[in-house]
């Protein structure tokens, strides 16, 4: 039967490193639940392979703490801290087989010859490479040998799973199913695990919250639905999703939050907005995801307004025009406001071409606060 491994809490708090005069890391803080799967997201340079390397024991010359279970495990060297660890470029031992590679920390830890045999064996199953043991890792796809480095940090029940970028070497059609197979490994396993990565879909797909890190720290921490749909700065929301920012000024309507758009008369009905907005008439800023912006034919005003009563009806020219797959990708001129990107299903704009004139209703917005 599967070993569940529900493990401990992990909790890591106001870590910080500096090279030199520069801060690569600082005052970044999180906590993580057993069985929790974590993503540290960013772009490059934004300090979340450090913040990994740290936790792992790779960069021993820090500020804060880690903790595993309440008990502090950051004045351990590497092989005492109980982590497995998941590379980018796999670091198999290429002259072992895969039984071999996957036995290789049980032999380290001297588990006994048996029970080392039965979890290779159940390591085999879960990452469905039964019949391959005897195999070497040139003799496997790149799909293949990831699952074996994932087999090999899970053998030995370890307390907190680490996965450094683990399927940037993979091409786009295999990334997807290795994805869906390291995500669903982990919710059988349980492992509490932190995933490395700069792709925001593969953060946005695999993780319960996502640490968002921007320039050695934390932006936002949230769920992935909530950092899409409420990021708290203009950053987590370029970030997370290829998003149109409008500013303005922020109004109180009764109830209702609205933004009066810098070149539009009528202001726009607002949905949620960050925590950090001041009050109203303060300078904001509004967060309008692609696919909150329709567009019909110019002369198919009626319509949008039949549906959409409440949206902010304008116009536009069509600059740009992508189909993929079923989604089409329009980007917009919109006097006043510039340009707009909008996301729609390829039906629903069948018949449109480039330079064609268009009815835009946006029909919703985030607002967040000015310039952040």
């Amino acid at each position: 039967m599967l070993y569940r491994r529900l493990g401990q809490n992990v909790e890591v708090r106001k870590l910080g490193v500096t090279y030199g005069k520069v801060e690569a890391v600082r005052d970044v803080s999180f906590a993580i639940t057993p069985g929790e799967f974590i993503t540290l997201l960013g772009p490059s340079g934004c300090g979340k392979t450090t913040v990994l390397k740290m936790i792992a024991g790779l960069i021993p010359d820090h500020r804060g703490m880690i903790a595993f279970g309440g008990e502090r495990i950051d004045h351990l060297p590497p092989n005492r801290r109980n982590i497995g660890l998941v590379f980018q470029n796999y670091s198999l031992f290429p002259h072992m087989t895969v039984s071999e590679n996957i036995g290789y920390g049980l032999r380290m830890r001297r588990w006994p010859a048996d029970s080392q045999a039965a979890r290779i064996r159940e390591m085999l199953a879960l990452v469905r490479l039964e019949g391959l043991g005897a195999r070497k890792p040139d003799q496997l796809s790149g799909g293949q040998q990831q699952r074996v480095a994932l087999a090999r940090a899970l053998a030995f029940q370890p307390d907190l799973l680490l996965l450094d970028e683990p399927l940037s070497n993979l091409d786009a059609g295999l990334r997807e199913g290795v994805r869906t197979d390291l995500r669903g490994i982990q919710r059988r396993t349980g492992q509490t695990t932190i995933l490395v990565t700069h792709d925001q879909e593969e953060a946005m797909v695999m993780s319960d919250r996502i640490v968002l890190m921007n320039a050695g720290r934390i932006e936002q921490i949230d769920t992935p639905e909530q950092l899409y749909s409420m990021p708290a700065t203009e950053f987590a929301a370029r970030f997370t999703g290829a998003g149109n920012i409008l500013y303005g000024v922020y109004l109180r309507d009764g109830e209702a939050d609205r933004i009066c758009i810098d070149g539009l008369e009528a202001p726009m009905s607002v949905s949620t907005r960050a925590s950090t907005v001041g009050p109203p008439g303060s300078p904001a800023a509004a967060c309008i995801r692609p696919e909150q912006i329709v567009v019909r034919a110019r002369n198919d005003v009626a319509t949008l307004e039949a549906f959409w009563p409440h949206a902010l009806m304008t116009t536009g020219q069509v600059i740009d025009l992508a189909f993929c797959g079923g989604t089409a990708i329009l980007h917009l001129d919109v006097p006043g406001l510039g340009l707009l990107k909008c996301a729609r299903p390829a039906m629903e704009v069948e018949g449109l071409r480039f330079s064609d004139h268009v009815a835009v209703a946006i029909l919703d917005c985030h607002l967040l606060p000015r310039g952040e």
